[in-house]
């Protein structure tokens, strides 16, 4: 059979394994031929923790047909599986990912193939919403069909929407760098902007791998810029594992990023541009940072005037808590 060699480093087996299971020896050569995929996925010979996926949590993902799907899942599962072993740690039986996880993982992205299929087309995505006239947006749902629905942090698509409408016009330039889910994407297909979208780990296709910290790519200047940071340590490993991740900063290091990131926004803004900075206040060990007021002191010091202060109460699950 094939791949003896790899199944007895690989499984430690006895040396006819694969004449007396030759069933389980195929599903283990479709193993490693994921594996192998792995590498080139991930762009690295260290298939990295998805190595650290057993193999029956990943059947769903050997029997995926379409090369996309499974590229773009490896790469999710593998953010799944560091996002628990930073979470429980390494050795911790939390840490494992389960084949219902993986299942979940190619659902999501068959799903945003559909949206980005259904983009292309020139059928644009039916919506509704109130537009808001005053500085309190409060939105009792979450637009369904924008962004990622299981995305941590995912904003209302309400929120760009309005700031889409009252800040641009059709065919204007809207720069996400922090693209999240893709909600600003999708809502600038809906409303025909323009848009280039940004993130230090992209969960989709139309979104470009760039670290904000880094500077923002952008070959033209944008009539909306739409910040929408991790509240410093609120979300600290549900992102990613990168130093400069805004979610794995301290409070100092997220204002002094905050900073660097305001100052590269003003190089690629029109002279009557916006800045939309979507951010919540931090409350830890009984003590409040002011994060919006914070933001609000580093944009000043950037010779940036304030035109509004808009607020929305986010009405999901940390309601219940006391915490909005």
């Amino acid at each position: 059979m094939v791949r003896c060699k790899e199944f007895y480093d690989k499984w430690d087996r006895c040396g006819n394994f694969c004449e007396k299971h030759p069933d389980t020896a195929e599903n283990i050569d479709q193993y490693l031929s994921l594996m192998e995929e792995a590498e080139l996925v991930l762009d690295t010979k260290d298939t990295g923790t998805i190595n650290g996926i057993s193999e029956w949590s990943l059947q769903p993902l050997i029997r995926e047909r379409d090369p996309d799907i499974r590229a773009d899942a490896i790469r999710k599962s593998a953010s799944v599986k560091k996002q628990k072993e930073k979470k429980y740690g390494k050795d911790s039986s939390k840490a494992r990912v389960t084949q219902s996880e993986v299942k979940k993982v190619i659902a999501e992205t068959k799903k945003e193939k559909i949206i980005q299929e259904d983009a292309i087309s020139e059928e644009k995505p039916k919506f509704s919403f109130d537009y808001e006239f005053t500085n309190l947006w409060n939105f009792n749902r979450c637009e369904p069909n924008f962004g990622i629905e299981s995305y941590p942090g995912r904003m209302p698509a309400q929120i760009i929407m309005n700031l889409i409408h009252f800040y641009t016009e059709e065919e204007d330039l809207v720069i996400d760098p922090m693209a999240g889910g893709g909600t600003t994407i999708d809502v600038c297909k809906a409303m025909n902007r323009r848009y280039l979208a940004y993130d230090i780990n992209p969960c989709r296709s139309d979104i470009l791998k760039n670290d904000i910290v880094a500077g923002i790519p952008a070959g033209e200047r944008a009539k909306l810029i739409v910040l929408d940071p991790p509240y410093s340590i609120q979300k600290k490993g549900e992102y990613s594992y990168e130093k400069t991740e805004l979610s794995n900063l301290t409070v100092p290091e997220f204002y002094s990023t905050i900073n660097n990131i305001i100052k590269e926004c003003k190089h690629i803004l029109l002279d009557d541009g916006r800045i939309a900075c979507i951010i919540s206040l931090l409350k830890k060990d009984n003590r409040l940072e002011d994060l919006g007021f914070g933001c609000y002191k580093i944009f000043l010091d950037n010779d940036l005037s304030i035109d509004e202060r808009i607020v929305v109460p986010y009405a999901n699950a940390s309601s219940n808590t006391g915490y909005w």
